[in-house]
This record gives structure tokens, C-alpha cells and sequence, in this order.
């Protein structure tokens, strides 16, 4: 940068293995240098996110789907699945009683992008800060995991003759 002072912000001195000084580049990623001058990967400074290979600003996201009449407040936060993919979770508070999911669910696509609309949506009474006023993330993400039910608590019994199944698996599994 021409900018001399943009430039100090921008690009780091970190000392390499060997012991030489190298000058990086400072993306908005949180990391740390080892003793033997490996970099480790924390976090990002800012709340951009890569999903499906496209970068996401969540706060961005947050606030575009707050300019809809019918929301009071909302956060979009990631949360990984099954398969350790980041998915985006959208929690929203509405203006009323009758806003709804539904309805939220067919107005994003009219302004947002497929890859930018939220995988898990969750309609909350409000968004809940922790004492320093800071939003509480982890409670928000708690509520997406829902209790067992019915189904997912007797499985097993789902599956046709399991023990005989059992069985067969331990008689047929071949030992190395």
C-alpha cells in the first residue's frame, strides 16, 4: 500500500524456523506462532465465513434479513453438521406473534443468493446476551440441538430381527 500506516496494519514480521524475519500478510486470521515457527490456525478476527466455497460476512447476512418488516432482531451464526461442514443458522426474533419461519423462509430467496440463505432457521423470543453484553453464541447454538425423540431414542428396535443381524455381522466379520 502506498499508505504507510495501512501498511503496518496489513503486513506482519514473524520469524521463520531457520531464524529469518518474513513479512506476511494479515488476512483477519487468528493465529499463533510455535516454538518451531509453525503457524496455528484459530479463528478469524472478523465473523466471515467460507461455506461452499463462498465467503460470507454472517453480520451482513444478519442485517440484510433484519430490513424485513417482520423481523425485530436476528443473528446468523455457523454450525457444523453431521459431516463437519459449517452450516449457516439464522435466529430471529419477530415483531409479533405472527411472523413466522414459513414466511421468512419465502421472502430470503427473493433477496439473497441460494448459497447465502440459511441451512437451520430458529424463531427465538429474544437474542440473549451474556453479562458483558456480548451475544451468548453457545445458548443460541444449544437450541438448534433438540431433544430425543421417539423415534431417534428407539432406533435400534427400528431395524427388522437386530439381534439376529448382530449375529450374522459377528459370525461373518472376518478377524485379520
Amino acid at each position: 500500500y502506498l499508505d504507510q500506516k495501512l501498511n503496518q496494519q496489513k503486513f506482519v514480521v514473524l520469524s521463520t524456523p531457520e531464524g529469518k524475519r518474513q513479512k506476511y500478510f494479515a488476512m483477519g486470521d487468528w493465529a499463533y506462532q510455535d516454538a518451531t515457527g509453525g503457524l496455528h490456525l484459530i479463528g478469524r478476527f472478523d465473523n466471515i465465513v467460507k461455506i461452499r466455497g463462498n465467503r460470507i460476512d454472517l453480520n451482513g447476512l444478519g442485517e440484510k434479513i433484519k430490513r424485513l418488516p417482520s423481523v425485530a432482531d436476528c443473528l446468523v451464526l455457523t454450525k457444523p453438521n453431521r459431516n463437519l461442514e459449517d452450516k449457516l443458522a439464522c435466529f430471529v426474533h419477530f415483531e409479533n406473534e405472527t411472523g413466522s419461519i414459513s414466511q421468512l423462509k419465502e421472502e430470503i430467496p427473493h433477496f439473497l443468493p441460494q448459497y447465502m440463505i440459511p441451512h437451520y432457521f430458529k424463531k427465538v423470543e429474544k437474542i440473549p446476551h451474556l453479562v458483558n453484553g456480548k451475544v451468548d453464541r453457545q445458548q443460541l447454538l444449544k437450541l438448534l440441538t433438540s431433544a430425543p425423540t421417539k423415534k431417534t431414542m428407539h432406533a435400534k428396535k427400528n431395524i427388522p430381527n437386530y439381534e439376529e443381524y448382530l449375529q450374522f455381522c459377528q459370525q461373518n466379520v472376518a478377524t485379520v
